[in-house]
């Protein structure tokens, strides 16, 4: 138990350095194998696919090892493990699986609310920060004659297209229309948002979707010049999205690194206070963004979400685990994977609310409420019993 803080800090470092691999395998493809980074609209570039590939083969082989060199451990009794075992009905197993939520540990439940409030800000960063970033620190902007110019060729565009597949028998022809007309219907809801929430703006930012369309070298409803515009509406969403998977990588990066960091910080005052000090470092690196006019700063966000990063993958399961019986550790840890899921359910099911009707469809505004949202987590860290403070004994062998 005295080397559980350290444990599961290592366990930060791991998750890290794993996830900077995994962010730099795409470049690496492109840049040392000569994969092609881009592709057809609809498709994915060879550079990703064979990164997945990678990726679920390194999955495979560590669950394969994990499997092969593992020891289980036998119960100390196992005479009565197994009278136990030959007892139980799978009424008996449903009820102890369902009954055991509602017995958690006093710690678990004051954890899970901490949990709640910390996933719910990383889904808010997660689903949002690439619209956020791109649209409100890059320049997306067009004028708003150029928009009124793009929302009437999609109304006679899909008003032609639905005139042809009313004249066309099913079949591949017919389906191929309706999905070109689904397309269409898709940029026409991103006009239609403009005309909403951004009329008063001007220029105003589009979206990248609107920009290939009307860039592209075939379309014949908008002029050279306007292409050179749109072109340029690319390649700023381009730039900030490359540039903010740098910064995700660093933000990994930074976790990995402050996995060494956590141990001292945890023993020199308790775990409570260590995830606090992180998960509201981690907050104002979001509520940051919003203040940055220059996008290279961004990395310092993220850096600082690399910090609560580190603390979110160890110091919830260090303080869970002393709390928690023995024989019902590997359930309770499973069952700890709710307040994970639990958030993202929510986020996914009322950010989209909260980012159209409550903020004007202004994503960046939606981080801001994740970074509030990190903050609340580790304040009411305050209030988690936590069983057992790290001893000197939880520090690394280095440490001194």
């Amino acid at each position: 138990p005295s080397q559980r803080t350290s444990g599961f800090a290592m366990q930060s470092f791991f998750i890290g350095i794993g996830s900077v691999i995994a962010a730099l395998l795409p470049w690496v493809f492109s840049n040392w194998f000569g994969f092609s980074n881009i592709a057809e609209a609809g498709k994915i570039p060879d550079s990703v696919k064979w990164s997945f590939y990678l990726g679920g083969v390194a999955f495979l082989l560590a669950v394969l090892y994990t499997v092969f060199t593992t020891k289980e451990f036998p119960p100390e009794d196992l005479e009565k493990f197994k009278a136990e075992k030959k007892h139980t009905t799978f009424k008996d197993a449903l009820k102890e699986t369902f009954g055991g939520i509602l017995k958690m540990p006093r710690t678990m439940k004051q954890l899970a609310v901490v949990q709640f409030f910390t996933w719910f800000a990383l889904f808010a960063m997660w689903i949002y920060s690439t619209n956020a970033v791109t649209a409100n620190k890059y320049d997306m902007k067009v004028d708003q004659q150029l928009v009124a110019k793009m929302d009437l060729a999609l109304k006679l565009d899909s008003a032609n297209a639905a005139m042809e597949i009313s004249a066309l028998q099913p079949g591949t022809a017919k389906d191929e229309k309706q999905k070109a007309q689904q397309r269409l219907g898709s940029l026409q809801n991103d006009i239609n948002e403009i005309k909403k929430y951004r009329a008063q703006h001007n220029p105003v930012a589009i979206s990248v979707n609107l920009a290939n369309h009307f860039a592209d070298s075939s379309n014949t409803q908008t002029t050279t010049e306007e292409k050179a515009i749109l072109t340029r509406v690319k390649k700023e969403y381009n730039d900030g999205a490359d540039w903010l998977n740098v910064c995700s990588s660093v933000r990994n990066g930074v976790a990995a690194i402050f996995a060494f960091i956590i141990p001292l910080i945890a023993y020199r005052t308790n775990r409570k206070i260590t995830h606090l000090i992180c998960l509201v470092i981690g907050g104002l690196g979001l509520l940051s963004i919003y203040f940055i006019t220059n996008p290279t700063y961004i990395i310092i966000s993220m850096g600082m979400v690399g910090i609560a990063w580190a603390s979110i993958l160890s110091m919830p399961y260090a303080m869970l685990s002393n709390a928690l019986p023995a024989n019902k550790m590997g359930y309770y840890m499973g069952v700890f994977n709710f307040f994970i899921v639990i958030p993202q359910i929510v986020a996914a099911s009322i950010l989209g609310f909260f980012t159209m009707k409550v903020f004007q469809a202004n994503t960046l505004n939606t981080i801001v409420l994740g970074g509030v949202s990190m903050i609340l987590a580790g304040l009411l860290t305050l209030i988690v019993k936590d069983e057992d403070d790290p001893m000197p004994s939880s520090l690394p062998a280095n440490a001194a």
